[in-house]
């Protein structure tokens, strides 16, 4: 499936992809009139680009737990206002839901996620979702995200693992809540929050 589609501007629907395709990389990516909500059918692995531009499309019904890596899925889809869940074995989702600004509740971070660089960066969540354990690379997963007001409950980049978060939250110029103990671990994350945070 990758590529199938892609730059087609005048496509408006498509209803279900099958599951046979592991692969549905830059499937739709540059459909600017793709407006269906769309089903993906379990087996698919890779979704990188898939969506990308689809600057219409607004529901995805359903992603199945097949999907390992959604880099790039969702960028610039600037009218996209619903994504139910994540995907249980996703590992990295790079600039995944990029400039969705329409997307205001983002989705629970799976367990097995490892890379959320530019996850959500330029989007319009409210709320940002507790990372968990595994994530290694988080640098800008929240950069200019103008709405954004809270910080997630757990997040400590203290873990084992070697984490990266320079910017995390750079620019985010609602930000109202935030965990002391929690900026005190990680301040090379918030650098551009106003002093009076520090």
């Amino acid at each position: 499936g990758t590529n199938l589609f892609k730059n087609c501007i005048n496509l408006e629907n498509i209803v279900n992809i099958p599951g046979n395709m592991t692969s549905i990389n830059s499937m739709f990516s540059n459909c600017e009139s793709l407006i269906s909500e769309i089903i993906i059918d379990e087996g698919v692995v890779s979704a990188n680009n898939a969506f990308e531009n689809c600057l219409k499309i607004q529901n995805i019904k359903s992603l199945p737990s097949t999907i390992e890596s959604m880099n790039n899925t969702f960028y610039n889809c600037g009218l996209l206002k619903n994504i139910e869940s994540l995907p249980n074995s996703l590992l990295k989702a790079e600039y995944c839901f990029y400039k969705c600004l329409s997307l205001k509740n983002a989705p629970a971070m799976p367990d097995l996620i490892t890379n959320v660089k530019s996850m959500y960066s330029e989007s319009g969540i409210l709320n940002a979702p507790n990372f968990t354990k595994k994530i290694i690379n988080a640098e800008k997963c929240f950069y200019k995200c103008n709405d954004l007001i809270g910080t997630p409950k757990n997040w400590d980049v203290s873990y084992e693992n070697t984490i990266v978060a320079n910017s995390c939250y750079d620019e985010c110029t609602s930000l109202i809540m935030i965990d002391s103990t929690v900026y005190k671990k990680n301040s090379d994350a918030i650098n551009q929050i106003p002093n009076s945070w520090k």
